[in-house]
């Protein structure tokens, strides 16, 4: 990826403390031009740009948890409200800076488990298909607008992860 493609981009990226949304952080700062911090709010209209929002946050639980009959309600809730709400959420309020601007990308992490079965707890694998399909659903509707809308979805990736339930 050249420099040229993310100069002068704004981009929000959830989840970059650690693993994905980290690495993903590092490289969108090496590959943006070194200048000074300024703001991207053009003041007298009142309005903001951003290019690039990456719904990149997320929970799992531990990979040894058991089948259906050992899940809890709890950790289910919890696992939507980061894994998918959160990622809604984002969307929507990127969507709301993008559509005046008639153009942008809204990015999500999936996971590996929509495609393949059996690779991580039905909680988790539940989540990552709603993003999926939330990723799916808006296509054509961002679309119209300019916006671009993709999943990444990875297989294993070796991280500390801080999000186990």
């Amino acid at each position: 990826m050249s420099q040229k493609r993310l100069e002068d981009k704004v981009a929000i990226i959830t989840g970059g403390a650690s693993g994905i949304g980290a690495s993903a952080v590092h490289v969108f700062h090496e590959m943006v031009p070194k200048r000074h911090p300024q703001s991207h709010r053009h003041h007298h209209h009142q309005t903001w740009k951003l290019d690039i929002m990456y719904n990149n946050a997320g929970i799992m639980d531990h990979p040894t948890i058991g089948g259906i009959l050992d899940a809890k309600k709890s950790d289910l809730e919890k696992m939507f409200e980061v894994n998918l709400i959160g990622a809604f959420l984002g969307a929507k309020h990127a969507a709301r800076v993008m559509i005046p601007q008639r153009k942008g990308c809204i990015l999500f992490t999936a996971s590996a488990c929509t495609s393949i079965a059996g690779l991580a707890s039905h909680s988790y694998a539940a989540t990552k298909y709603g993003i999926l399909g939330l990723a799916k659903n808006l296509t054509p509707d961002l679309g119209q607008y300019g916006i671009r809308v993709n999943c990444i979805s990875p297989y294993g990736v070796v991280t500390s992860f801080p999000g186990l339930l």
